[in-house]
């Protein structure tokens, strides 16, 4: 089992056959559909919502969010895709439906060692029944804020936002920010939090970005990617969503600042992992 400790810190494909993905400088291309040895960061395919775990082999250090409800809930399906053998950590970033949904269904189904529950979103009554649910288990659960950080054997997740508490009436706003590090690895997970939270943040530069918002409409885009400067950026969406997610302006901004772009919702779940060459991405 992973060693894993919370602590306060300073705020600062398996390919479809046989396609090949045409993958940024630096990041070779498309591998099988095994999920590797080692680290890696996995974008589950839940459709309209979100999960990224955190992984090292088949072990999940972290599951940041848990997709939409389900019966079964989608990210249960994933699991299972993914051969799963337990979550560490299971950290809600806000409160909305497609982020938490999973979350009962999640802890019925593989075993959770803890649950982190975002401070800025404890009125949220979703995240107290998801709260209530893991005490019943027996399960260890905390709310955390900018600042916590969390370290496992191979990955360091750090809560770096929202900013100010993020108190305000817009959930996505208040959704936790975190930068999640491995060795050859390192990717910005901001769930729903578009540029006005994220431009008050202390951005580091990333090779992976979560596409905020499943790719809605966000016109300080590009300032942001000025500063992260990623080589992937990962979209969770789901097929015909009625959003029109991932908008085409986010699109067009993300090629325009050099990142390759990759969609749950074209070839489902994704996952890279850190090569002696760059970062490998399977799709499947």
């Amino acid at each position: 089992r992973a060693r894993l400790s919370v602590r306060r810190a300073p705020v600062a494909t398996a390919c479809a056959g046989a396609l090949a993905l045409a993958i940024a400088p630096g990041v070779p291309g498309c591998g099988s559909a095994e999920v590797a040895d080692g680290p890696g960061l996995r974008m589950l395919d839940v459709g309209q919502g979100s999960a990224v775990a955190l992984r090292v082999g088949r072990r999940i250090e972290v599951l940041v969010d848990a997709g939409p409800p389900g019966d079964p809930a989608p990210v249960v399906g994933a699991l299972d895709r993914m051969g799963a053998t337990g979550v560490d950590v299971l950290l809600l970033s806000h409160g909305s439906a497609d982020h938490v949904g999973g979350a009962e269904h999640l802890m019925a189904h593989i075993p959770v060692r803890r649950v982190l529950l975002p401070h800025a979103d404890r009125a949220s009554p979703a995240l107290r029944r998801v709260g209530s649910i893991a005490r019943d288990r027996g399960i260890a659960v905390e709310w955390v804020e900018a600042g916590t950080q969390v370290a496992g054997d191979a990955w360091t997740a750090s809560i770096i936002g929202p900013a100010g508490g993020g108190v305000g009436a817009d959930p996505n706003g208040r959704s936790l920010v975190v930068h999640a590090r491995a060795a050859g690895v390192d990717a910005l997970l901001p769930a729903d939090a578009e540029s006005p939270a994220l431009r008050t943040l202390d951005l580091p530069s990333v090779d992976v970005l979560q596409v905020p918002h499943h790719g809605s409409a966000d016109d300080g885009l590009p300032d942001v990617l000025a500063r992260l400067q990623p080589a992937i950026a990962a979209v969770s969406v789901g097929a015909g969503n009625s959003f029109g997610h991932p908008r085409p302006g986010t699109i067009q901004a993300l090629g325009a600042a050099g990142a390759r772009v990759l969609r749950t919702d074209r070839g489902g779940d994704i996952d890279l992992h850190p090569t002696p060459g760059g970062i490998a991405v399977a799709r499947g």
